[in-house]
């Protein structure tokens, strides 16, 4: 039993394995999309959540599936990622509409988005901003807890990234997250909200730090 499914494992004694030009590029394309739900994995592990539990299943595979059309190559040395496509979350809760990610502050993304209450939204809810650099291999998630958590109501989210990122392109990403701790009826939703709930996400944008 595995995430409430029940599973098998099979073993094949009799692998074939050619190491064909098309298996190649396979690969390549396989090795990318999984470095990069590593590198992605502090905000899908937040940003699918809820969707991986309804679907007994996990969110680097949701992530995985959604985003491996959005990978190519030509050659195994020439992989290709199609940023502003990416999904990072993926939910029914209603999304800000954001604005582009501004870097005038050194070592800041700063992006402001509308608070008007749409569908499943609530003032409460978390905004997050993830800020990946594909240079340094790594990605930011704005905090979701604490004094420094933005809500609907704020208008405006900034996340601070390291300084070592100075000079370097950055790709930018919000969505929404449920700030209800139990179901919680929407009237203007006509539903119910609950813990975990996401947004999909919306790309918002690249830029170099400043």
């Amino acid at each position: 039993m595995w995430k409430g499914r029940n599973v098998y494992r099979a073993y094949n004694p009799f692998v074939k394995n050619p190491n064909t030009e098309k298996q190649q590029l396979h690969r390549a394309l396989f090795k990318t999309i999984a470095d990069l739900s590593n590198r992605f994995a502090v905000a899908i592990n937040h940003g699918y959540k809820q969707k991986a539990n309804n679907e007994h299943t996990t969110t680097r595979g949701l992530f995985l599936k959604d985003n491996m059309p959005f990978v190519h190559a030509n050659t195994v040395d020439s992989v290709t990622i199609d940023y502003a496509d990416m999904i990072v979350a993926r939910g029914s809760m209603h999304c800000p509409r954001f604005g582009t990610p501004q870097f005038d502050t050194p070592q800041q993304v700063d992006v402001s988005f509308n608070t008007d209450l749409i569908g499943c939204s609530t003032a409460d809810d978390k905004i997050a901003l993830f800020v990946y650099c594909p240079d340094a291999k790594a990605g930011i998630l704005s905090p979701l807890s604490g004094a420094s958590m933005v809500k609907r109501s704020a208008g405006s989210i900034s996340v601070d990234v390291p300084a070592y990122w100075n000079g370097m392109k950055v790709h930018v990403w919000g969505f929404a997250l449920a700030g209800v701790d139990e179901p919680t009826y929407i009237d203007n939703y006509g539903g119910w909200m609950y813990p975990l709930m996401a947004s999909d996400s919306m790309y918002l944008g690249t830029g170099n730090i400043s």
